[in-house]
């Protein structure tokens, strides 16, 4: 399999993951709140990525200079999937 065909069919997973979630989602908003679906997403979120900030180095791995970017990118995320949700 060639590399270009490799990332092909990767970005072709990752695209159908993202309408799984999106679909999901709004299906999961007909019987919980928004609010408690984004909770779900973000603590199952977690439970996924912690083994890999663990084996990277724990929390010190995630130092950062600048902590006001990735909070303010973390807001605009956080309130387009809201409104997502929300629609």
């Amino acid at each position: 399999m060639t590399p270009i065909t490799r990332a092909a069919l990767w970005m072709a997973g990752w695209r159908l993951l993202m309408v799984v979630i999106a679909v999901a989602g709004r299906e999961a908003t007909r019987e919980l709140t928004v609010f408690q679906v984004m909770m779900m997403r973000s603590g199952l979120g977690l439970v996924m990525v912690w083994p890999l900030v663990h084996r990277a180095g724990g929390l010190l791995a995630m130092r950062t200079q600048h902590l006001s970017q990735h909070v303010a990118r973390n807001a605009v995320h956080y309130a387009a999937q809201y409104g997502w949700f929300a629609m």
